[in-house]
């Protein structure tokens, strides 16, 4: 036993002895020891928002002015006449990290830029709300150019939720429970991916050149979305809003649904094109349409919930295109009350009238073929029931 013991031991120690030749010396190199670390700055480069490195003045809780990136170490709450963060520079990025800017009853705007012409501002990824005024202010009188709003959640303020200016960009934010305007935007803005809704005024108020795609605007005490001329409006949702779901002029409405609006569900005039859309229960008109537009392929559905004349397509105007549409169980499907319209290729079915046309329009036959009757089909071909082969006639089914 006694020779296995010592046997081993000496395995144990020569084991031992080779682990350290494989692990390196143990003698330092010479010289002064220098750390390998990375500075607080390296680490994180950015700046944070304190009283020290951004200091406020009478009427703002924090001030940023210089070019550079900010960020919020905490919540913080602005104080009777200031606002929470005053941005009077260029190019600053403001990351709130997550927390929230809070204000109380005599507190002015969440953020806001006073200096006319900045440009290179950006805001994300945080909370503004309880401000007697807007939540955040980027419009400047209209001169804070090219912004960017993301990730923001703007709630419970007293004016607007989240007010740009032109060539803004706004996104993946929800505005809510604010007294004015969700989001409103000046010209030439992007707006996508938006949530906006029981705000006192509309949801999305847009100027010209805008574009507004992915949006919902619901319960607003205004409209739903509005474009001032000239922009798009794609695949948005417009519901329970106080007045018209979509308004747009001289813009491009494309696949969008507007459904229990306290107005028509899209309100359109001055050469808008719609195509695609969907408009159910509203409480006057399916689409109502002005002058030089054309709405096609669309359908309208069950309007005129609080009025007896609601139509599934209403035409006040002239130079009017509508074509391909779906127009059932309203008041009226496709009325006209103006002259110098055309009317093709539309189908109506359970509505009160079908088609009320005023005089001087052109239109496609107007073919009846609402009488039960038709044989039942089982195979693969089957005589037609049409009654025309005119390829512009409008159907009553």
């Amino acid at each position: 036993m006694s020779h296995l013991f010592a046997a081993a031991c000496s395995c144990s120690i020569a084991a031992l002895i080779l682990a350290g030749a494989a692990a390196g010396p143990l003698t330092p190199p010479p010289g002064p020891v220098a750390s390998t670390g990375k500075t607080l700055t390296e680490v994180e480069p950015r700046i944070a928002i304190n009283d020290a490195s951004t200091p406020g003045d009478a009427d703002s809780l924090f001030r940023i002015t210089a070019p550079g990136s900010y960020y919020l170490t905490g919540n913080i709450n602005a104080t009777a006449g200031r606002m929470g963060i005053q941005i009077a520079s260029d190019h600053v990025t403001l990351d709130l990290n997550g927390f929230t800017i809070r204000g109380d009853t005599d507190a002015l705007a969440g953020i806001r830029s006073e200096s006319p012409g900045a440009r290179g501002l950006m805001i994300r990824n945080g909370v503004i709300a309880d401000f007697p005024g807007d939540g955040i202010d980027l419009d400047a009188f209209g001169l804070v150019e090219a912004c960017v709003i993301e990730d923001i959640h703007a709630i419970g303020n007293g004016a607007i939720g989240i007010a740009v200016g032109q060539g803004a960009i706004v996104r993946d934010c929800v505005a809510e429970d604010n007294g004015g305007d969700g989001v409103r935007a000046s010209f030439s803005a992007i707006v996508e991916g938006c949530m906006s809704r029981n705000n006192g005024g509309l949801g999305f108020v847009l100027d010209l050149g805008s574009s507004i795609g992915g949006c919902v605007a619901t319960s607003n005490s205004g409209g739903g979305i509005f474009v001032a001329g000239r922009g798009s409006i794609t695949g948005c949702v417009a519901r329970s809003n106080g007045n018209a779901g979509i308004e747009a002029f001289s813009s491009r409405v494309a696949n969008c649904v507007s459904t229990f609006n306290g107005g028509p569900g899209f309100s359109v005039s001055l050469a808008t094109l719609v195509t695609g859309c969907e408009s159910f229960a509203n409480q006057t008109h399916g689409f109502a349409v002005g002058s030089d537009c054309r709405v096609i392929d669309s359908v309208g559905n069950s309007n005129g919930t609080t009025i007896t004349d609601g139509s599934g397509v209403l035409v006040t105007g002239s130079d009017v295109r509508i074509e391909g549409n779906t127009l059932n169980d309203n008041d009226f499907g496709v009325r006209v009350t103006s002259a110098g319209n055309l009317i093709i290729r539309n189908s109506c079915a359970g509505n009160g009238t079908a088609f009320n046309i005023a005089a001087n329009n052109r239109y496609g036959a107007i073919v009846d073929i609402s009488a039960a009757g038709a044989a039942s089909v089982n195979g693969p071909s089957a005589a037609g029931v049409l009654t025309t082969t005119d390829p512009w006639a409008n159907f009553t089914h």
